[in-house]
């Protein structure tokens, strides 16, 4: 590769291949560390990795064998990940079905084949709709009322003084999966006030068993241990969802307003002539697991990561409590009833998806892998790139947060997003614009997508004008009052 003109990342030993480089990369990180982190060290000091290269290289090419058989290409530029997903889009990696084995029994729409995919998210598609995540917009206002609510009581807000310390991830999860089993569902757990129920807890559970494969990871699958605590896990949920399922086959098309998704997608299902054959249930199951699962953990990450990220800026607080009062109104008590009235206000807080926009960018939370086909290759400057049996990694990490894309990269900026001043936004705007959409713009897009953008702004709406956020040992935001965010 080297004769062709191909950077190699180095060190590079002709017998452990780039074990040793991903060992030095993971030092001093815990051991659960994302792997988001060893991304942003290569980027930050690609210099150093590639010390012939005058320019960052638009890929990377990884062995790690034998822990992962196939060599791994790492996606850095933009061109060549609209080249993957969108201009000539490859196939999901089998990588996926087996990692999602222990939550999904790998038949989820992420899990997939091609064909499988299309009719299928032509099925579920309308749930996900923009116009009946706004029509569920009661429902969400209601959790997340609860949510600020909550949080005032444990922090004593009337008292003008700091509560107890708590960690936000664990009432993110709640209020979010409360969120997603009412919209999927019409399922209220009540996870926020009597948690964690029996499907939240065998979910979290499986979710600790989603690993990529390699040999320890295979391993593990065939011990006891594994096996018991997926079977048990897995029979809690089935145990659960399927007689949601089975009850609305049953029920009458005009027996209630059907607005859910599994309403809409087994509404669809009826009047395609399907009946509930065993195997039809058992898809129906998966899918409902994967957007339980996707609908929860990375949206609970992301508004963790939001009020981290304002935390640290008191001018973009204070920014998004002036769109907040100019849209809202200035009493955010009655947030509430206003967007239950005018739900399509919503639309208007640009800046406050312009902040969560910027969280995104600098916290990648998802990646995709691909499997090339025989005659796939990528192109750049002149240069081909082989990806013949390779496993091709997107790395969002590497790419939001490139020094030649972006101008100050780690800076929080949300107004990238919304002044048309190229030098800001980034110095390839078009190539970069394709990067953020390349997961939801090929042909397997994102189909939460809708969900991702607007159940984070909800809980800001109250919070960013009610609360005082600090982290452990920093000066504090003035409050009406405080916690602390772990």
């Amino acid at each position: 590769m080297r004769a062709n003109g191909i950077p190699i990342i180095e060190p590079y030993s002709p017998f452990l291949g780039h074990l040793p480089l991903m060992r030095s990369l993971r030092k001093g990180l815990p051991r659960d560390a994302h792997g988001s982190y060893t991304s942003m060290k290569i980027i930050q000091n690609w210099q150093t990795y590639f010390p012939t290269a005058k320019k960052c290289p638009p890929l990377i090419y990884l062995d790690v064998w034998p822990f992962i058989s196939q060599p791994i290409i790492m996606i850095i530029a933009p061109e060549l990940c609209a080249q993957l997903t969108q201009e000539t889009p490859q196939p999901r990696h089998p990588m996926f079905g087996w990692a999602m084995t222990p939550v999904t029994d790998g038949i989820d729409i992420i899990s997939m084949n091609m064909a499988d995919h299309k009719v299928w998210r032509s099925r579920l598609n309308p749930g996900f709709s923009s116009r009946n995540v706004i029509q569920n917009m009661p429902a969400i206002l209601e959790e997340v009322s609860l949510f600020a609510q909550r949080l005032k009581d444990t922090i004593d807000g009337d008292s003008g003084e700091w509560g107890r310390m708590f960690t936000l991830y664990d009432r993110a999860v709640a209020v979010t999966f409360d969120i997603i089993s009412i919209f999927t569902l019409d399922l209220h757990l009540n996870e926020q006030t009597s948690g964690p129920g029996p499907l939240l807890k065998a979910l979290r559970n499986l979710i600790t068993r989603v690993k990529l494969k390699n040999i320890k990871n295979q391993l593990e699958r065939y011990t006891p241990g594994f096996r018991h605590d997926v079977s048990q896990n897995a029979a809690t949920m089935r145990n659960i969802l399927l007689p949601q399922i089975q009850s609305r086959f049953n029920e009458s098309p005009s027996s209630k307003n059907q607005k859910t998704v599994i309403d809409l997608a087994i509404k669809d299902l009826k009047e395609s002539g399907y009946q509930p054959t065993p195997r039809l249930m058992n898809i129906i199951v998966a899918n409902l697991k994967a957007f339980l699962f996707a609908g929860h953990d990375t949206t609970a990450q992301t508004l963790c990561w939001v009020f981290y990220e304002i935390n640290k800026y008191p001018d973009i607080l204070e920014k998004l409590r002036a769109e907040h009062n100019q849209v809202l109104g200035f009493d955010p008590k009655l947030v509430t009833e206003i967007l239950k009235q005018t739900p399509h206000k919503i639309n208007k807080l640009d800046y406050t998806a312009a902040v969560i926009k910027e969280t995104l960018r600098i916290h990648s939370l998802a990646n995709t892998f691909r499997q090339a086909n025989p005659n796939f290759t990528f192109s750049l400057d002149g240069i081909q790139y082989p990806t013949y049996n390779c496993m091709i990694q997107t790395t969002p990490t590497m790419t939001h947060i490139h020094p030649d894309l972006w101008p100050r990269p780690m800076e929080f900026i949300p107004d990238r997003f919304l002044v048309p001043d190229a030098s800001l936004l980034s110095l390839k705007p078009k190539s970069v614009f394709l990067s953020q959409k390349k997961l939801r713009m090929g042909p397997r897009p994102i189909t939460l997508h809708n969900n991702t953008y607007i159940t984070p702004q909800n809980p800001l709406f109250s919070l960013s004008r009610m609360c005082n956020i600090s982290l452990r040992d920093n000066t504090p935001i003035q409050p009406p009052f405080n916690f602390h965010l772990c």
